[in-house]
């Protein structure tokens, strides 16, 4: 059997078993890339059964296998990432004015580099190497590599703490969701984006698995907002707000556009000044449309969407 101790020592990590719950109930729902991707008949959660170790992960990001877009076009597309960052920077400033922020898998830094020219101190977690090489000898910024598990942060030292499109791959979601409650000041806020697809059926998953991959084993699961707030509830977090938006027009743009952008941006780098050339701005403002302007507005119940949460500490931290 497949197992290892979780560090926090919450229970052993069986890897064959629900990473949220600990049931080894559950069922076939697709497969990817040599995977089995199963539901959780307990919860809900879809996961990725026998995912590969953090030292196996590691080694997918530096042969660039591990995600749905190369490192190095992720590297390239800064014009979509400071979209990104320029709102959602402006939903934290609703909570938090300043202060320090931590962004947990903050891939080649820019949603840092933007907090920080906006009144953040920031800091960022990053397991892949060559995006903390990128965000250190690049743009200067304060990065650590590792996981939250690791990383040794002292606690309380956070007013804000974000991550975007993380959670689906973390090896223990409620072990992780407790540093970072740890990490938290009381009066600071969590902000985290997320899909729903543990929502969908078997026979959608693997209908939107053709349109959109689900970038297994990096991804190696799938909540719904139902799983969010129960992870939120026992690491004592409270969700304070919860947006979603539907992928679903997206997806289908993405599914035409991406895999040339990918192959066009995999070896490039951002152009001198770190400026994105117009064709670049504008399929960045074209996703960005689709996603969060066109996707507020279109139906969401039994779709695909990617949700925005809101969360603060429910309880004082103990020590």
């Amino acid at each position: 059997m497949n197992t290892c101790s979780l560090p926090n020592g919450r229970f052993p990590l069986n890897l064959t078993i629900c990473p949220l719950c600990a049931s080894n109930d559950n069922s076939r729902v697709t497969e990817e890339n040599g995977y089995e991707v199963a539901r959780c008949h307990v919860c809900g959660v879809i996961y990725v059964v026998s995912p590969p170790s953090l030292e196996g992960l590691k080694a997918l990001y530096e042969a660039d296998q591990a995600a749905r877009i190369h490192t190095g076009a992720a590297i390239r597309l800064r014009g979509k990432r400071i979209i990104v960052a320029k709102n959602d920077l402006k939903l934290i400033k609703q909570y938090v004015r300043g202060g320090h922020l931590l962004e947990v898998g903050c891939a080649a830094g820019y949603f840092l580099e933007y907090a920080q020219q906006h009144g953040f101190e920031a800091t960022g977690l990053e397991l892949n190497d060559r995006f903390v090489e990128y965000a250190t000898r690049e743009l200067g910024l304060r990065v650590l590599q590792g996981t939250l598990t690791i990383a040794n942060l002292p606690k309380q030292s956070f007013d804000a703490i974000y991550m975007r499109n993380v959670l689906s791959h973390l090896i223990d979601p409620i072990g992780d969701f407790r540093i970072i409650r740890d990490l938290l000041r009381d009066d600071g806020y969590l902000f985290f984006e997320t899909g729903n697809l543990a929502e969908l059926s078997p026979e959608q998953i693997r209908k939107h698995q053709k349109l959109c991959p689900l970038g297994v084993p990096d991804h190696r699961l799938f909540l719904s907002r139902q799983n969010v707030r129960y992870l939120a509830e026992v690491t004592g977090l409270e969700i304070v707000s919860c947006q979603a938006f539907s992928t679903v027009v997206h997806d289908w743009f993405s599914h035409l556009l991406e895999d040339r952008g990918r192959r066009m941006f995999a070896d490039a780098r951002p152009q001198q000044g770190g400026a994105s050339s117009r064709k670049e701005n504008v399929m960045s403002w074209a996703w960005y449309f689709l996603l969060y302007q066109l996707g507020r507005v279109l139906p969401k119940e039994g779709y695909p969407c990617t949700v925005k949460y809101v969360c603060k500490p429910a309880l004082p931290s103990v020590s």
